[in-house]
């Protein structure tokens, strides 16, 4: 089975898992309150969970096994849901700081409650705003239930407490630098890497891969992990800044430009900033406007003009090729082969 194939039937397994969490948690708000606004609530956090590519979940599984873990030790994949969990929760409050509206093709929380529920309110927005930071912050309880579900046996139960809440701070962190950085028209490049170390390279990549193999009681390759996770985890980034001015809209489940519109410093905002100042002041006077194919045509000739686009492309495969050199220094045969996989993996991302 190829590494595809295998994400393929993970995302199947813990996709049924996390409709099964998020059915409990349906029947706990029920028990807790009969309101209708619980209800709701509880329905939105249903629809938040499809779509996703569960690379997050999938690093942790995989890494526990790769590291000696019981492929049938359900530790693995409640800390895996856990860690899914947190990601879902992360995405509805960064759904709202940044004023997105679709998220998987499906409107985000604060969206559906401010078109639908408040729409006749003139606070609308200030209340669906504030519905969905509360379904976020109800999520986040059932993230740590999970994650004590899963760990509460081990006798590194402290460590591995220590390990996801660290996970979380430094998420948390990334998005403080991340919201400070759309007050600012001038940034340091030092700013935005630190945002995409912790929120990207950290959050997605080393810590779960580090949380899988500290299940297994395996903490000899943290340096290695957090090596290869740092190089992989800013071609991710550079994957996703580029698919905001390159995919489909139907295939990556976001409106294209939304980076743009929202005022979300990328690097390939950065290089325009660095190398075209006064193309740089252009595109950032289409912050805050509504898509049209207008704009989207005159963003497309921005982008392909000044070589930004070559330039992420030539940036992906500098850190693709320095990931890939890493693979060599692991000891075992089935990391490297793993690693190998992944990374091809990476390469060929659409979405």
């Amino acid at each position: 089975m190829t590494i595809k194939e295998e994400l393929l039937e993970f995302k199947n397994h813990i996709d049924a898992e996390l409709a099964n969490r998020i059915s409990t948690l349906t029947e706990t708000m029920s028990a807790i309150s009969t309101s209708d606004i619980s209800s709701e609530i509880a329905a939105l956090l249903a629809t938040t969970i499809a779509g996703g590519k569960r690379i997050r979940p999938f690093l942790v599984k995989q890494s526990f096994i790769l590291y000696g873990g019981d492929p049938e030790d359900t530790a693995a994949l409640q800390a895996a849901v856990a860690t899914e969990l947190l990601h879902i929760f992360c995405l509805i409050h960064d759904d709202v700081m940044d004023r997105s509206v679709v998220r998987h093709n499906q409107p985000t929380i604060h969206a559906a409650l401010s078109a639908n529920r408040y729409k006749m309110s003139p606070e609308a927005e200030h209340l669906g705003n504030s519905q969905a930071i509360l379904a976020g912050d109800i999520l986040l309880n059932l993230v740590y239930r999970e994650f004590f579900k899963a760990t509460t046996d081990r006798q590194n139960h402290a460590a591995l407490l220590e390990h996801f809440s660290r996970t979380v701070e430094e998420v948390c962190i990334g998005q403080l630098i991340d919201v400070d950085l759309l007050s600012r028209d001038s940034y340091e490049e030092s700013d935005l890497e630190e945002k995409n170390t912790l929120k990207t390279a950290y959050y997605s990549i080393i810590r779960p891969l580090q949380l899988g193999a500290l299940l297994a009681n395996h903490t000899e390759s943290f340096e290695l992990l957090e090596r290869i996770g740092l190089e992989i985890g800013i071609a991710y980034q550079l994957q996703d800044d580029l698919l905001d001015v390159t995919s489909d809209t139907e295939l990556s489940g976001k409106q294209r430009y939304s980076d743009v519109y929202s005022g979300q410093p990328t690097m390939l905002l950065s290089y325009l900033k660095s190398n075209y100042p006064e193309i740089h002041s252009e595109v950032l006077q289409y912050r805050q406007t509504n898509h049209s194919n207008e704009v989207e045509s005159i963003l497309n000739e921005l982008f392909e003009k000044t070589g930004a686009i070559s330039y992420a492309q030539k940036e992906i495969h500098k850190r693709i090729k320095n990931a890939t050199n890493i693979v060599n220094e692991f000891p075992g045969v089935q990391e490297q082969a793993f690693f190998k996989e992944f990374i091809g993996l990476l390469a060929e991302r659409e979405r």
